[in-house]
């Protein structure tokens, strides 16, 4: 038995061995490339609530708005060309499942996403099908007073949705209507990512 017991353990760790973890390394000598999958909502905080009539009368589809604005004008949105890599891509469809299971009703409330809650949310992600390293903004919150979005930043392996580095960052809103206003930040989140891929150096 104990043999047998031995095999079946070897056998279960032998995906594990064999699974190929990109690192932060292999995406900065341009070895991998790198996917952005837009931003999740599914954690985030909307303060104060009256500031967000729109989303709360369209319930999660309103994420999923943001996403496809980000897909639909690319060229406006698309971090890759301030992180410079080689290969660059944009996918928000891995983020539309966690954010069409949002309650709405709960987002006005929520605690503040803490650094430690980041993994749970990245192992959602059904991104094995990629390779190479994976980016996401994960919405922590939308501050209509403050006028103030913050996010974390981060990147994870796509094979292994394991979290590679986190950083928390924060963006001004400014246009016309709910959508484009805290769009926005998205391009001022971009703007950032020179800094941030400096540190990883």
């Amino acid at each position: 038995m104990r043999t047998l017991g031995s095999a079946l353990l070897l056998f279960t760790l032998l995906p594990a061995a064999h699974a190929q973890q990109s690192t932060l390394a292999d995406l900065l000598a341009d070895k991998v490339g790198l996917t952005w999958i837009g931003v999740d909502y599914s954690a985030a905080r909307f303060t104060p609530r009256y500031e967000f009539g729109p989303l709360d009368q369209a319930g999660p589809t309103f994420f999923n708005r943001w996403n496809m604005l980000f897909e639909s004008e690319s060229a406006k949105y698309t971090p890759c060309p301030h992180f410079k890599v080689k290969n660059c891509e944009m996918f928000t469809s891995y983020v539309e499942d966690v954010n069409m299971a949002v309650t709405v009703s709960e987002v006005w409330n929520k605690p503040e996403l803490q650094p430690e809650g980041v993994q749970e949310l990245v192992s959602r992600y059904k991104t094995d099908d990629r390779p190479g390293i994976g980016m996401v903004y994960i919405a922590i919150m939308y501050d209509g007073k403050a006028l103030k979005g913050d996010y974390y930043v981060t990147f994870f392996d796509m094979a292994t949705r394991q979290v590679l580095h986190i950083e928390r960052v924060s963006a001004t809103p400014g246009g016309a209507g709910l959508r484009n206003f805290w769009a926005s930040t998205v391009i001022k989140v971009n703007e950032q990512l020179k800094g941030i891929r400096k540190k990883l150096q």
